[in-house]
Formats: C-alpha cells, structure tokens, sequence
C-alpha cells in the first residue's frame, strides 16, 4: 500500500514538472484600468489572440500561457506586479509598456536574469541591458518625426504640453532641442497623468504659432478637446499618445479634426480578425505584442530551450523576423526598430 502510495505521489511530480515544461508563462504588466486603460486592454486582447493562435498551432506540444497584472496606469504599481508574477505565478517571460512602467521594472529583470520584452520610448529602456528587448519607437524618433513636420512651416514660437513622467519629459527636451536649433523659440507646460483639466496650461501656450502635445491616454484626447474650448485657432500636432489609445479620438470628437498626429502602421487582417474576436478597433501598436509572442514561441522551438541568455542571443542573431503580421529587424542592442508617420486627422 505504501508503495502505490509513494508511486502515485510520484506519477503526479513528475506529470506537474512536465506541465511546467511544456507551458511557458509570460507575465504582462499592463494598465488595465486608469487614464491608460483602452491601450492596456487592446494589448491585453492581442497578447490572448497570439496565445491561443499559437497554442493551436505548436506542433511539439509546448504551450503559453500570459498571465496578467494590472498597474492601474501607476508605474508606482509595477513592481508589486512583476514580484507576484515572478514569485507567485512563476512567469518566465516578461512584457510592459509605456516608459514609466518599462524603467520601474527594469532593475528587477535585469537583477532575476529574466528575459523582458519592454516597449517603451525613453531611451534607458535597453541600455546596458543583454535580455531586454524593445519593439517601439523612440523617444528620438518621435522627436525627430514631430520635428520635421513643425519646421517644414515657418513657425516663430512653437509651445509643447507634455505628461510629467519618462517618456513625456524626454522626449519634450530632444523636441526642443530640435527646434531650438533652427531658430524656434519653445515654451513648455507640464501635466500629471491623472489630470483632466488642462486650460491653465493651454492658456498659457496660446500666443505659440503650433501647439504640440506629447500625452496618452485620455489625456490626449481632453487636451485636444479643450484647446478647441479656449478658442485657440493655431495649428495643433499630437505626438503617439493619440493614435496609441483609441480612447483619446473618441473623447477629443469633432475637436480632433484637422489635426496632424503620429501613426502606426497596422496589418489590416490584424484589425480585421481583432474587431471580429472583440467587437472593436485595436490600438494599433497593440499589433507589435503579437508578434513578440510569435517570435518568443519561434524562438523557443528553434532553440529548444527556455533560457533567457540562450533565447536573447538567437533572436539577436536572428537579424529578422517575418511574423504574420509584421516583419522586423532585430539588432544586437535590443532594439526592434518601429516606425511611425505623421498624419491628418479627417
């Protein structure tokens, strides 16, 4: 009796160890609720598109499985995140977003040894960092695409609002450092992510020949809807922050029409089978955490192993990727380079 005791004891060890070696854990730390909230849910909805996607299709049994744990849109919030993902839940892999959450969490990656997929535009995002990996545009590349589109006017004073955190404070100063080169004088206004109030700053930027705004969330969209309310008749550029939560357009209305803002790209069979699955239009940067996981999963087959050091330098070797959606090109630094253009919007 003892026997069959300790054998039965033993076939569901060794059936539990086999479970945790076919199933791979990514650990999302994402804003589900908050200012934040329609970015956190469409990449939420893209990351379980991509699971079950590939899940369906493994072919040698091994499976993921996300996991997800939201911030509240509060950078403050993601490391109590990444700690019960990573102790509790046992994730392997891990993903965030926006500049805030990405640098809160990083010195806990980088001290776990643990591979980390961290889209964000500050530029410390992958620096000095051999696991990290990040699939966006950069806090200089959007300053120099905003840039570019201010200087081809011959605009005099140009006045910037941006969201007080990482990402909205360097990519204000690399902006302005563009157009002070070139002549432009630039005046600047802060604001807290959770304010929704933003005419004392408006005001204030109102005598500027373009306003450009550098916030997310809907924030984005409340800014846009109250320079129209102050009145204020000069030209209005939005930086990513309006195309990257679908929020900000619906709260901004009418009042976004006529504006130049930064786009992404996006696959249209991607949004298609998105708005099938989940009734509603994607945020399409929400297209780029599908491919990772498709690229983590391609990785892991290729390699055989589950290592972060092994996984990062195959796909560092790897050079490109051609995913379903996307075909991207990945560099020795980390970097997954993504594009953006400026666009009217009608």
């Amino acid at each position: 009796m003892k026997a069959i005791i300790i054998l039965l004891i033993a076939t569901v060890f060794i059936a539990g160890c086999a479970e945790q070696q076919e199933t791979i854990k990514i650990g999302a730390i994402l804003p589900l609720t908050g200012p934040l909230s329609s970015l956190g849910e469409s990449l939420q909805n893209s990351l379980l598109m991509a699971a079950d996607d590939l899940n369906e299709n493994s072919t040698n049994g091994k499976k993921i499985r996300v996991i997800i744990e939201d911030t509240q849109s509060d950078p403050r919030n993601a490391v109590e995140a990444y700690n019960k993902l990573r102790n509790i839940d046992n994730a392997q892999v891990f993903l965030s977003v926006t500049s805030g959450h990405v640098l809160a969490v990083k010195p806990l990656t980088e001290r776990d040894r643990v591979l980390f997929f961290g889209s964000a535009a500050h530029p410390d995002v992958t620096k000095n960092s051999s696991l990290i990996f990040r699939h966006a545009n950069t806090a200089q590349e959007d300053a120099r695409t905003l840039a570019d589109a201010i200087l081809k006017n011959n605009y005099t004073k140009v006045g910037i609002i941006h969201i007080n955190d990482d990402w909205g404070i360097s990519t204000e100063i690399i902006l302005r450092d563009l157009l002070e080169e070139k002549g432009v004088t630039v005046f600047s206004e802060k604001h807290e992510q959770r304010d929704t109030d933003f005419r004392t700053q408006l005001t204030k930027l109102s005598d500027a020949d373009a306003i450009v705004d550098i916030s997310a969330g809907s924030s984005a969209g409340l800014i846009i809807k109250q320079f129209r309310e102050i009145g204020y008749s000069g030209d209005f550029y939005s930086g990513v922050g309006f195309s990257l939560t679908p929020d900000a357009a619906e709260i901004a209305d009418s009042a976004a029409k006529g504006i130049l803002y930064q786009e992404y790209s996006i696959h249209p069979e991607f949004e298609k089978r998105y708005k099938e699955r989940y009734g509603k239009i994607p945020a399409k940067f929400s297209q780029t955490v599908y491919t990772l996981a498709e690229l983590l999963t391609y990785s892991i087959n290729k390699t055989g192993s589950t290592s972060p050091e092994t996984l990062a330098n195959y796909m560092k070797n790897l050079g490109v990727f051609n995913g379903t959606y996307e075909s991207i090109i990945i560099m020795e630094s980390g970097e997954i380079p993504l594009s953006t253009f400026m666009k009217r919007y009608e």
